[in-house]
């Protein structure tokens, strides 16, 4: 479909959003939105959305590797009072509004694409709705959700396979979606703040000013971490034949040592190079103890993935 079966308004014209009543899985509609955006380009950001049980401030974050300008943020449950189907606030930046498949109602913010990329973008949750049958959906997302381990930070047995079977070809997305879900988890205190911007009555009156808040903390994350992906890549390839997941467990452990570091004003201009620098710093004190990482190999392969993640922990 063209973008003339579409009707934009402008950012005068804006009506306001509320804020709907929807179940407790999240997960369901999230792969729903997520298969559609892959399709174009864009993958998950933070990977223990795919279990979650509860829905979050932003339900998913989404970055295309091959473009850093490009950035999506999905809310469920934010629904706009209009006719209109798509906002757009500047010449490479829109909001889609749609459902999905089981009728749960969804916005969709990308930035970085043309009207015409996000027209065709946006077609698509129509047509995906439209030829979705929900009983089939439900049964091939409900055992990969099952597998899904929605602690944020721990790899499900699934990515840590696919990640050993990579490892001769490293994928970059990997690397950020893994990063991404761990720095996602310890954000979660400054995230809360956007919780409390999405139910308020007076935000939810002006779109453009509720995208603009949202996206400000959205758009440091997805920074950071491309900023970071490289020297964690590096990291990991010189470690290279050591174990994938315990080597992710330490990167996800070393972001969390830096504890109060971590915030949205730590993401962003000056504070952005320092925590980077902090955290380059952390990787090479990690690809040093080798000889270590070759022993928890050893512990892991006896059985023992538990103590071995324990005792990375210490060591790192």
């Amino acid at each position: 479909m063209g973008f003339s079966f579409l009707f934009y308004f402008s950012i005068a014209s804006a009506d306001s959003y509320i804020v709907e009543k929807s179940d407790f899985y999240p997960a369901l509609d999230i792969h729903e939105v997520s298969q559609v955006l892959y399709s174009h380009g864009f993958n998950e950001f933070d990977l223990s959305k795919r279990g979650q049980i509860l829905s979050g401030a932003m339900d998913q974050i989404y970055f295309n590797i091959n473009a850093s300008d490009e950035i999506g943020i999905l809310k469920l449950d934010l629904k706009l009072i209009s006719n209109s189907k798509i906002l757009q606030l500047s010449d490479r930046e829109f909001v889609c509004h749609a459902q999905t498949s089981r009728g749960r109602s969804f916005s969709l913010y990308l930035k970085g694409r043309s009207q015409q990329d996000f027209s065709s973008i946006c077609n698509s949750f129509a047509n995906s709705k439209k030829s979705s049958r929900s009983a089939t959906f439900l049964h091939f997302l409900i055992p990969e959700v099952m597998a899904a381990n929605a602690g944020g930070c721990e790899l499900g047995p699934t990515t840590a396979k696919n990640f050993r079977e990579i490892r001769g070809r490293l994928s970059a997305n990997l690397i950020v979606q893994k990063f991404g879900t761990c720095l996602t988890r310890f954000l979660q205190g400054s995230a809360s703040t956007f919780t409390g911007v999405v139910s308020s009555i007076e935000a939810l009156k002006d779109p453009v000013e509720l995208w603009r808040k949202i996206s400000v903390e959205a758009i440091a994350m997805k920074n950071f971490v491309l900023h970071m992906q490289s020297e964690i890549t590096d990291a990991i390839e010189a470690t290279a034949n050591l174990d994938g997941e315990l080597i992710l467990h330490a990167y996800c452990h070393l972001l969390g040592e830096m504890g109060t570091s971590i915030g949205i004003t730590a993401l962003t201009g000056v504070g952005l190079v320092k925590l980077g620098a902090q955290f380059t710093q952390g990787l090479m004190k990690m690809v040093r103890t080798k000889s270590l990482f070759s022993r928890l190999n050893d512990l892991k392969r006896a059985g023992q993935i538990k103590a071995a993640k324990e005792i990375l922990s210490c060591g790192t």
